[in-house]
């Protein structure tokens, strides 16, 4: 219902890659794990579709991670996707979390969990 306040998580992984299409696959992988969250009554923060085709724009990594840090800052948790390693930015936002103690969630976790199953999941790993 409108006025609610649904959990708010961030979505983090891989955006940077060597190819358009790569980048373009990482996108995707990110708004799958946000519809799937979506779809289980949470809202969510997916930087990977907040940028998409900024590349043209010069910003710099840093500047990319500022803003992500700021949005991550008024998240309820992250969602860190199966491949966070390979990303610089993934392990400054992981580690951020971490010191800010926003509950971390690992997009591993919920795979084989049947969809009617996964907002139950995903509450456990918030804590509640």
């Amino acid at each position: 219902m409108l006025g609610d306040r649904n959990k708010l998580i961030y979505v983090s992984g891989p955006y940077t890659a060597p190819t358009e299409e790569e980048i373009n696959e990482n996108i995707q992988r990110a708004e799958d794990i946000a519809v799937m969250l979506m779809r289980n009554g949470f809202d969510v923060i997916t930087p990977h579709k907040n940028t998409a085709g900024y590349q043209q724009y010069e910003f710099t990594h840093e500047r990319y991670l500022e803003q992500d840090i700021n949005i991550l800052s008024r998240c309820d948790a992250i969602l860190m996707m199966n491949n966070w390693r390979k990303s610089k930015g993934a392990c400054i936002e992981m580690e951020y979390a971490r010191t800010e103690n926003i509950p971390i969630i690992y997009s591993n976790i919920l795979n084989g969990v049947k969809s009617e199953d996964v907002h139950k999941y995903v509450s456990l790993m918030m804590g509640e």
